[in-house]
């Protein structure tokens, strides 16, 4: 069928004439109908049709409310409604669509939805409930679809009551949450099953988890009286096993709000305290991360109690979970009050003495906790540990030498130029297949530093006995190659070419190879590696290793963005003719256009596993915002609209859905431009909404923001590009893991714009999420950045 195409979206003069040729309104309304077709792999090929015809099926109801009241009579007869999908498959994507048209008009099918729920049929009720969630987003909305709701909270199918839960999460999290009134209507429901169901403990089980799912968005307003009582939870009468899943889920919520306000005065800390010493494994673990997530805005008081019991569990702690989560705390603790020295039996100790006196235990568990601690603890402190280190790779416990190794690399600079490399390069020859592996980490960890390492004692390590230190030297060498590229990428190719690519056995290796080239090729672009990488894209390599070397080339184009070319750094002329399928003739200037072609012929290549086809055509995606605002184009949107072209034709050789997402990825691209080249309001606001719908991810508007920033250096307009791409990007996927970074960009962003007041409440907000998901290095570097832009205010 016929598609609306986004040159007619955004033709404000001739859009209604051009949409009324470019859709067949009966055919797209079968097709979002359509039953699946599963292929040999057992993956239904009909899935994307259907998720493809609601998208512009959506996308013709926003422009007609006479049309979508047709398209709803059509689709609601043949799923919702008695009898419509007693005999035919049960679209969820047509039930999707209706709760999208249902946010635009819900009195056109909110009440349809409504009665049509039914116990008997629980998976049209689950499909009903996500879709009502999408109406009660809105405050207009949002009582009418409670009050629907709320008696399926209770239900005794799990099923149902998670689904109505689950509706609710959604209207939250998507929707007007920082209303209070909202917010309040929203939670209602929850917190009446909380206090009036309190004996059903499936019931409160799955309220706790659905309360804790909405924390990200809602921390600050959760009422925390009403969780504070299930941390003692009884389980009389009960099944202890779920009963400990709501004990676990309430610490979660507790540890989740405790910045905030008036719930941190509230934190349990004596019940939290007895629950680090817990008989349960998983109930010690998340109250370790609640104390820790407490104790970096305490006061110094409560610190000073806590923080020791912290770092005695993270070595004592008979379970490495447990003892990993503890250090974690303590590494957030520091990242926050660096300069804070606990008392420890009486004694004020540096908490990275702690640590260094643990590795001498008589008690080989807490001196290999200890060394697994000084992983996320010394980096935090540059201390010059060397010789603690060195006493240690020299003892017996091979545990704590390899850990000992790994926090060498991890260190700085002015560490990795005190290191003895004999010292190193004695533990690489190691018996221990492990040991050598760690050794050789520390050595491609510490290249940037130390230009003096010996690389040739890696080389040989490529034809280790052990496949893990084989991997781990092929790494290391990548490490080295990016300072050294004249001397080891052709090292690395010829190593590569070498290889039986094609074989199962060796696709970690052609894996490590390919990523360690794109290591270089991303710092150092040359056309050798570029050459080298498509080879393996397009030859014999084996199909399940493809993805990566997608991926490397991917990388590289990254780097060419980000330095405004490729440059080559290997022009042997001996080097070429050493390798039958690199010729000298092919010694162009590779660009990013080049890398976009190379990927578009792999994407008509046969037999390419589906993961492949995702990596090849996600770097196709990250690469397309370049060609978005090129100058002095001879036809408006001319490359954009070349690359959608060539995309088209790569689709008929092989039907595959990513190559209709990065075609409507380009469509997306298309109407995020158009939105900056219009100075009306509803113009601007429609152009986003399009731009939105042929990319609803997330994720694709956090990478195009990214590499709006790149190109900074080409001129400033790219900040107000990359700013608008992370706000599309919070606005689709407000929760997702890469939610933090767009806050961390905006603040990067405000701080090139010399707007330091803002940039700083930027990066405290970035700082406080990236706390409660525990990243340590991010935590460090928002406050290193509040405190330049503090210096520069």
């Amino acid at each position: 069928y016929g598609l609306i195409s986004i040159e007619a979206l955004t033709n404000q003069d001739d859009k209604k004439k051009d949409k009324e040729k470019k859709y067949n309104l009966p055919v797209l309304i079968k097709s979002v109908l359509i039953p699946p077709e599963y292929n040999g792999d057992g993956l239904d090929i009909n899935e994307q049709v259907r998720k493809k015809a609601a998208q512009y099926l959506f996308l013709i109801c926003v422009e007609s409310e006479e049309k979508a009241q047709k398209i709803v009579d059509v689709v609601a007869k043949n799923t919702i409604e008695e009898g419509g999908a007693a005999d035919k498959y049960l679209s969820k994507e047509a039930v999707d669509l209706l709760g999208n048209i249902g946010t635009l008009y819900p009195e056109m099918i909110a009440d349809r939805l409504i009665g049509a729920i039914s116990e008997k049929n629980i998976q049209l009720t689950r499909y009903i409930l996500d879709a009502l969630g999408d109406i009660g987003e809105s405050k207009e909305n949002i009582t009418k679809i409670l009050k629907q709701i709320t008696p399926l909270l209770s239900s005794r199918r799990y099923e149902i009551r998670t689904a109505a839960i689950l509706s609710i999460v959604e209207m939250v999290t998507e929707g007007a949450y920082e209303d209070p009134e909202f917010l309040e209507i929203a939670l209602g429901p929850l917190y009446g099953i909380l206090e009036n169901s309190s004996d059903d403990v499936e019931s409160v089980e799955t309220t706790l988890e659905g309360i804790l799912k909405m924390c990200i968005k809602i921390a600050s307003s959760v009422k925390l009286d009403k969780i504070l009582p299930f941390l003692t939870y009884s389980d009389e009468g009960k099944n202890k096993e779920t009963v400990g899943f709501v004990i676990q889920n309430a610490i979660n919520i507790v540890a989740s709000t405790v910045y905030y306000g008036e719930n941190a005065k509230k934190f349990p800390i004596d019940t939290m305290r007895n629950y680090l010493k817990d008989p349960r494994n998983f109930i010690r673990y998340v109250a370790a991360d609640a104390l820790g997530n407490y104790i970096l805005k305490g006061e110094r008081q409560i610190q000073e109690q806590i923080l020791p019991e912290l770092m005695d569990s993270s070595i004592n702690d008979e379970d490495p979970d447990v003892t990993e989560m503890c250090a974690e705390s303590v590494a957030e603790f520091i990242v926050m009050n660096p300069d804070f020295v606990p008392t420890v039996n009486g004694q004020q100790t540096k908490i990275l003495d702690f640590y260094t006196k643990a590795l001498d235990s008589s008690n080989n568990m807490v001196a290999e906790y200890a060394s697994e601690a000084m992983k996320s603890i010394a980096p935090l402190f540059q201390d010059d540990i060397w010789p603690v280190l060195q006493d240690k790779i020299r003892g017996d416990n091979l545990e704590v030498v390899r850990d000992c190794m790994h926090v060498i690399g991890l260190l700085d600079e002015p560490i990795h130029k005190q290191v003895d490399l004999q010292t190193l390069y004695i533990m690489a020859e190691h018996e221990e297949a492990s040991v050598r592996d760690e050794a050789i980490f520390a050595l491609g960890m510490m290249a940037e530093s130390r230009s003096d390492i010996d690389y040739k004692i890696l080389i040989k390590h490529l034809e280790d006995k052990d496949p893990t230190v084989r991997l781990e030297s092929i790494f290391a060498l990548g490490k080295i190659g990016a300072e050294k590229p004249e001397e080891i990428s052709p090292l690395l190719i010829e190593s590569f070419f070498k290889l039986d690519r094609s074989a199962i056995g060796k696709i970690a290796e052609v894996e490590l190879y390919a990523e360690s080239l794109g290591v270089i090729g991303e710092k150092r672009p040359s056309n050798e590696i570029i050459v080298c990488l498509q080879q393996a894209l397009m030859g014999d390599t084996h199909p399940l290793a493809k993805d990566v070397v997608a991926k490397a080339l991917g990388s590289i184009g990254e780097g060419m963005i980000k330095s405004g070319n490729a440059t080559r750094m290997i022009e042997s002329e001996s080097f070429y003719n050493n390798i039958s399928w690199l010729s000298a003739a092919d010694k162009k200037e590779y660009t990013v256009g080049n890398l976009i072609i190379i990927f578009i012929e792999a994407l008509q290549q046969k037999g390419i596993p589906d993961e492949s086809m995702d990596i090849i055509s996600d770097a196709i995606q990250d690469l397309l915002p370049v060609f978005a605002f090129v100058k002095n184009e001879k036809k408006k949107d001319e490359i954009l609209i070349t690359i959608k072209f060539l995309l088209a034709q790569a689709y008929y050789s092989n039907y595959n859905q990513e190559i209709l997402e990065t075609i409507d990825r380009v469509d997306s691209i298309l109407a995020f431009k158009h939105s900056f080249e219009s100075d009306n309001a509803e113009v601007q606001k429609e152009s986003i909404f399009y731009a939105k719908q042929f990319t609803p991810d997330g994720k694709q508007f956090h990478d195009q923001g990214v590499t709006f920033l790149a190109l900074v250096r080409e001129g400033e307009e790219n900040l107000k590009y990359a700013q608008r791409s992370f706000e599309i990007a919070l606005d689709l996927a407000p929760n997702e893991y890469y939610t933090p970074n767009c806050v961390f960009q905006m603040g990067i962003i405000q701080m090139k714009l010399k707007n330091n007041a803002a940039a700083i409440e930027k990066f405290k907000e970035a700082q406080d999420i990236f706390a409660s998901l525990d990243e340590i290095e991010m935590m460090k570097e928002c406050g290193e950045l509040i405190e330049e832009c503090k210096k520069s205010a």
